[in-house]
């Protein structure tokens, strides 16, 4: 299970996960299984960026989980956990401009059709920085080491 996944499954239990520098606490702790406990660890790092990163903190149930989606759309388990981070970060505006959400998130780079064009997600890998959002293009600057940047079209061809 992915660290988003995680996170929303505790959610929905009422589980908070807060993150306590390298530590997660856990409140209620009398509440995790086993298998909880086993899977935090597996993915402990992962959940303390995705805590990290977007400051998503517990907060009351009468306030709006950053995560969570009010037609409840969730990005694609199959996505990285840094990937859908960093696509969370621009979506709002790669929306507003016109982009379709499948252009961002789907996670398929072949086959590519008319129907199902190739997403944002299926060209980025872990670490990757999307620089610049226009009505056309997306500016990604890759993590290698060669410090590339690619344009990510909002049409193929």
């Amino acid at each position: 299970m992915d660290a988003y996944t995680l996170l929303s499954d505790f959610r929905s239990r009422g589980i908070k996960l807060v993150p306590n520098g390298e530590k997660l606490t856990v409140e209620p702790a009398s509440r995790l299984t086993d298998a909880d406990r086993a899977a935090i660890r597996a993915a402990k790092t992962e959940l303390l960026k995705l805590l990290a990163a977007v400051g998503i903190q517990d907060r009351r149930q009468d306030e709006i989980d950053p995560i969570a989606r009010p037609d409840g759309w969730s990005p694609p388990p199959t996505i990285p956990a840094a990937i859908a981070l960093e696509i969370k970060g621009i979506e709002s505006q790669a929306l507003a401009l016109g982009w379709p959400r499948e252009r961002l998130w789907s996670f398929a780079f072949w086959p590519h059709r008319g129907g199902e064009p190739r997403g944002l997600a299926s060209v980025m890998d872990p670490g990757d920085d999307v620089i610049e959002v226009t009505a056309d293009f997306m500016l990604i600057e890759k993590s290698n080491s060669r410090g590339e940047r690619l344009r990510f079209w909002r049409t193929d061809g």
